[in-house]
């Protein structure tokens, strides 16, 4: 998190990289443990935020650099799905897709019980849920983290580390 955040102060004006994004580099590039990797995440970020004309490194630009790095799911992947896994990980993508780098699992298993009746499914129960959660991570789908909250215990952050990995379909 130091390198990530002395290399930005370096290289970037003040208030482009917000700090939720720098610990979602940070998070990610943990993983890897290697700072090398975390300098080119931030730079090829930027590049994504330059591409796009915008203001802000957003957590999809970091998400994009991840995929143009270090592809890790193939739409291959997402076809050994069960139907409940992939609504599981729609709604962890409805949950982010506001450029949040981070969300929680009840934030996702509200989503998921929404996309469950929008498609005409019944949800599965939250265990059912967690467990499911927790096996899309070993498949490398998503990461779970767990923040402390001080006194109060901890809070699951989930993330997708490569969401933009799988190439548009083409019509």
């Amino acid at each position: 998190m130091d390198i990530i955040r002395y290399r930005a102060n370096e290289a970037l004006y003040l208030g482009v990289l917000a700090e939720e994004t720098l610990e979602f580099l940070a998070d990610v590039s943990a993983e890897r443990g290697d700072a090398r990797y975390a300098i080119d995440l931030l730079w090829r970020s930027g590049k994504f935020a330059e591409a796009d004309n915008s203001e802000k490194i957003t957590p999809e630009h970091v998400r994009r650099a991840i995929a143009s790095v270090y592809p890790t799911i193939r739409r291959e992947n997402l076809s050994y799905l069960s139907r409940d896994e992939a609504l599981i990980l729609l709604a962890c993508a409805k949950t982010l897709s506001s450029n949040r780098a981070y969300t929680t699992s009840a934030e996702i298993f509200d989503i998921y019980k929404l996309v469950c009746e929008e498609k005409g499914v019944v949800p599965k129960g939250y265990t059912w849920f967690w467990e499911t959660l927790q096996k899309l991570q070993y498949l490398g789908f998503l990461s779970i983290r767990v923040r402390s909250e001080g006194s109060r215990g901890g809070k699951e952050i989930s993330y997708l580390p490569a969401w933009n990995t799988c190439p548009p379909t083409r019509s």
